[in-house]
């Protein structure tokens, strides 16, 4: 009997020895598979914040703390709500990762995602997977990233340049008013020019093209003054001078805005118009007369039209309407018409209407009144600018000749009388 309970009790030891070794070595074989040694860190995500519908950098850190090497390694990225891949493929495969590989001997994996547009505010989350060996199932691992919608916290909201319209060689002020619409106090809010380009005739007068703020805080308001001068040599015309606007938040997060300045360069074109000559002096008359239309204005002058409004003391015959075109800065056009001068008109004034642009195409209308030299007939004879009527003494001679002739006729018949 003791015997048999004997046996029975080494068949049971070794029925449980046998069920130990196979759960030794499925321990053992699933220790192979499973990679215990590797940790993974999340980085950096760029920007971060990131803001709705923006691409954004993920940079993971595989790291095999264990001292044994971990073969076949891969990684995947689940893509999942609010986040997609931006064309790369989600799985990666790293091949061997020897052990004791950590810090700055880990291996680096970057993804770039794509948020989605409506994607909400606040922590999210995203699932690095990994497997090694023969193993088909994956290991999850999640991490933080920060979403936050992004806008202009810090504005320009208004540029005063003073004067509006810079004279060459003269200088202006150019004040950018800055206004924090934000919630949080944001620092070193600088404004820089960019007038590096040789096509722009600016220079700063006698500071540097770069102004800076220490902080506005929520809803102040700051202003930053430019004092430039422009090139005598400038041409007149509209210059696009790039700025930019930088400034910090409170986690010294950066934010950056591009846009463009446009100041113009020159003057109000000025026109003087005079008599240069004239064929009328006294009523009744007809003749022409020329003006010269002169820019005498710092600026040139573009699209010239004159015109010559009729008056009730005369009748324009020709050159009513005419078209000079471009008017360079200090130079000068004729314009030539025919007049012809009523007999009861007492004085001559003449107008002159004139449509024209500047440089920067602002448009101008000018009238001007011109007035022509007029003399009665007497003082027209006196000043020489008439000669005398002779209608008169040529008559008399006439009528001494007709009075000779009968004359001489008589006496020649009292002289053949018997």
């Amino acid at each position: 009997m003791m015997e048999k309970l004997s046996k029975k009790v080494i068949r049971m030891n070794r029925a449980i020895l046998f069920v130990v070794m196979i759960m030794l070595l499925s321990a053992s074989a699933l220790a192979t598979e499973i990679p215990s040694g590797v940790r993974i860190t999340l980085l950096s995500q760029t920007p971060d914040p990131a803001g709705p519908g923006a691409y954004m950098d993920l940079r993971f850190k595989i790291e095999n703390t264990g001292s044994d090497a971990i073969s076949n390694l891969a990684v995947k990225l689940e893509e999942k709500y609010p986040l997609s891949l931006a064309g790369e493929k989600a799985e990666q495969f790293l091949g061997t990762l020897w052990g004791g590989l950590t810090e700055d001997y880990g291996i680096t994996v970057k993804y770039r995602v794509k948020l989605d547009d409506n994607a909400p505010d606040g922590v999210n989350k995203v699932t690095l997977m990994y497997k090694s060996g023969t193993d088909t199932q994956w290991t999850r691992t999640e991490f933080d990233f920060d979403i936050r919608a992004i806008f202009d916290q810090v504005f320009v909201k208004a540029i005063i340049v003073v004067p509006e319209v810079i004279k060459a060689g003269e200088s202006a002020e150019v004040k950018f008013s800055l206004v924090n619409l934000g919630e949080t106090i944001m620092r070193d809010i600088t404004v820089s020019l960019d007038l590096s380009s040789s096509t722009l005739p600016f220079v700063p007068l006698g500071e540097i093209s770069q102004k800076r703020l220490k902080s506005l805080g929520s809803g102040e308001e700051g202003i930053l003054t430019f004092k430039l001068r422009a090139d005598p040599i400038a041409l007149s015309k509209l210059y696009k001078i790039p700025i930019t606007l930088t400034y910090y938040d409170i986690l010294n997060n950066k934010f950056t805005k591009s846009d463009v300045l446009g100041l113009e360069v020159g003057g109000k074109p000025t026109i003087f118009v005079s008599l240069e000559s004239s064929e009328i002096y006294i009523p009744g008359s007809t003749g022409n007369v020329v003006l010269s239309i002169v820019n005498n204005g710092e600026t040139d002058v573009k699209f010239l039209k004159v015109e010559f409004p009729q008056t009730d003391g005369y009748v324009i015959l020709d050159g009513k309407s005419q078209y000079i075109g471009n008017l360079n800065s200090d130079d000068f056009e004729t314009a030539k018409i025919k007049v012809h001068l009523k007999s009861t008109s007492s004085k001559f004034e003449l107008p002159v209407h004139l449509d024209y642009k500047d440089a920067l195409g602002n448009f101008y209308s000018d009238d001007k009144v011109i007035q022509i030299p007029f003399y009665t007939r007497s003082e027209s004879l006196d000043y020489g600018l008439t000669q005398r009527s002779n209608t008169l003494g040529w008559f008399i001679v006439l009528v001494i000749v007709i009075g000779g002739f009968f004359i001489y006729r008589n006496i020649k018949r009292r002289r053949r009388k018997p």
